[in-house]
């Protein structure tokens, strides 16, 4: 065959040897981590809308002055943050896949005494990510951001799970951003060291995340959890206790139904491996640790390693409940903060300023 002739398409077809290198390069580029990415994406600017349905948010009974603000992260990032009530500020970060439709039995009854301020984290809800992405890192640097942009001064922020995680990034790594802005915490249901121990478990991760990430992509894109009942209910009752009430079941349901499973790509690995244990002992803020004894995803052992950490803290157990305090045990998990917050603020405690005077604001960060 001399140079200026052409192959024989006998043994190859002629639309596959057309179509062969396309599909191998294509390949090559598109790894199931950067599919993964690029799809999640895609997949929350659809369901910010998808999800404004008040059933499926859980917002049917917050009060009907509830106020909804859009603050505009330096990254361009949209978080969305629902505010009642006034008086000492009470901060309310939900944990990974929810939303501020975790907390409606705490903005009902903690507004009656005190200014709530409950987020949608970038990612979740109704928030959108900006140019930065997702990380734990820029989830705390976002809570700085509505912090100085809604004036919030002396708060004690609740952070359940990955909301937990949250709390201690920033008031480890930014305590000069945070100072005066938050008094004291609640940390529910979350870790502040690995969630596995294991030997080179850092190693494993890297190992398996291409794998891992296509699987929450597929599991999400086909909406598993919220479609097939079966495995709808199994995750419900993972998050909860032993005994659930019908009601917790069905409103585990409904979070799970709003929820996409996408958000894991980029969180899994970094909620897996999350170590906040060395910096803990150096936080000087009064501080509660709350925990199910049936939790089967943050077990109480992670939560006595916490108190041992931080030093004047106060771990409180609920016998017989999951990962869900917040709706399972509310009335005694209200109370506790309640009588924590009198504890923190005292007598002579000064409210936060009031509610903001517009049912929505979109507020830029100053930063």
């Amino acid at each position: 065959m001399t140079s200026n002739q052409h192959p024989s398409h006998k043994s190859t077809p002629q639309g596959l040897a057309k179509f062969l290198p396309k599909t191998i390069s294509a390949a090559s580029w598109m790894s199931p981590t950067k599919w993964a990415e690029q799809a999640i994406e895609a997949e929350l600017s659809k369901r910010v809308d998808s999800i404004s349905s008040k059933h499926v948010l859980g917002e049917l009974d917050l009060p009907p002055e509830t106020i909804h603000h859009k603050i505009i992260a330096d990254d361009g990032g949209e978080i969305h943050v629902v505010e009642l009530g006034s008086g000492p500020p009470i901060v309310l970060l939900h944990g990974v896949i929810l939303s501020v439709a975790t907390w409606p039995y705490q903005i009902k009854e903690l507004s009656k005494t005190h200014r709530v301020i409950a987020l949608d984290q970038r990612g979740h809800g109704r928030s959108k990510p900006g140019i930065e992405g997702i990380s734990l890192d820029r989830l705390a640097r976002d809570l700085i951001e509505v912090m100085d942009s809604l004036n919030i001064r002396d708060s004690i922020v609740i952070g359940h799970s990955m909301g937990g995680m949250v709390t201690m990034t920033g008031v480890t790594r930014y305590k000069k951003e945070l100072l005066g802005r938050i008094a004291a915490m609640v940390l529910v249901a979350t870790s502040a060291d690995p969630l596995v121990r294991a030997p080179g478990l850092p190693i494993v991760v890297n190992l398996l995340s291409p794998g891992i990430n296509t699987f929450f992509h597929l599991i999400s894109g086909r909406n598993a959890l919220a479609n097939i009942k079966p495995l709808r209910y199994i995750a419900a009752r993972i998050i909860l206790g032993g005994k659930p009430a019908p009601g917790n079941i069905e409103f585990a349901e409904q979070l799970i139904t709003a929820a996409s499973a996408q958000i894991l790509t980029h969180l899994w690995s970094q909620l897996l491996l999350f170590d906040a244990s060395k910096e803990l002992p150096l936080v000087e803020l009064p501080t509660k640790v709350l925990v199910g004894d049936s939790d089967l995803l943050t077990p109480p052992w992670h939560s006595i390693r916490m108190v041992q950490a931080i030093a004047g803290s106060e771990l409180i157990r609920f016998p017989g409940c999951g990962h869900m305090i917040m709706f399972e045990r509310h009335k005694e998990m209200n109370k506790i903060i309640l009588d924590f917050a009198k504890q923190v603020y005292g007598t002579s405690a000064k409210g936060n300023g009031t509610v903001a005077k517009r049912s929505i604001s979109n507020k830029r960060s100053s930063k």
